[in-house]
């Protein structure tokens, strides 16, 4: 069985990213095949999404994996 390595990323900036599209919890768990109590889990901060599933959340949000491990979100100047 295979480990699985967990990305610490934080919740407020999964919200944003998929408030930034205005895509609800449920059409990003169809698009990204990752479950809607995944991603309301990753979004509240009760579960950590693998690698695996970040790097689908970042294809979906159309931005790169570092931008999940900021402390905020980023705003433009």
């Amino acid at each position: 069985m295979e480990d699985k390595i967990y990305a610490e990323v934080e919740p407020v900036i999964l919200v944003w990213a998929r408030e930034r599209l205005s895509a609800t919890q449920d059409v990003v768990a169809k698009k990204t095949n990752i479950s809607q109590n995944s991603i309301a889990g990753f979004e509240s901060g009760e579960k950590q999404p693998t690698f695996e599933q970040l790097r689908k959340l970042s294809a979906f949000y159309r931005m790169n994996v570092s931008v999940f491990f900021l402390s905020e979100p980023p705003t433009k100047n």
